[in-house]
């Protein structure tokens, strides 16, 4: 969290990593280039919200992509979960969440940081654009 915090007020966007043959994460990746204007009409398509807010929404770069994935094989992980953070509004699955997932088989927390010292974290997981809120157990 603290790392989400560091980075506000830009949006977090990462993945949750596990060990092979494990599914628990042990770590997790941020991606620290916003490449989003690279893709300005197509977050656009989604409403007025992303043609206000520029920093809504995020595309990293493909050299950071190139470089997470050759880290992954060295370090033997592999991706279980996905991550992002909401500057404006609640941790809610949006449709925009949906299209871009990068894979039904792979959670996705969405952490809001409207009220930085008190952030809302959900849990979601979807099959066939049907999203499903999951219960999460929060440790240390």
């Amino acid at each position: 969290m603290d790392k989400i915090k560091q980075k506000y007020p830009k949006k977090s966007f990462g993945y949750f990593l596990a060990n092979e043959g494990c599914d628990n994460p042990m770590d997790f990746y941020i991606f620290d280039k916003d490449m989003r204007n690279d893709m300005k009409e197509e977050f656009e398509k989604y409403g007025e919200y992303y043609k206000i807010h520029e920093d809504a929404g995020f595309l990293a770069s493909d050299e950071e992509v190139v470089k997470f994935h050759k880290d992954l094989l060295n370090k033997r992980l592999h991706v279980v979960g996905v991550f992002h953070s909401h500057q404006r509004h609640p941790a809610i699955f949006s449709t925009v969440d949906i299209d871009l997932h990068p894979s039904e088989e792979l959670w996705h927390l969405i952490i809001s940081v409207r009220t930085l010292g008190s952030p809302q974290i959900k849990l979601f997981c979807h099959k066939n654009k049907v999203v499903q809120e999951l219960h999460l157990i929060l440790e240390d």
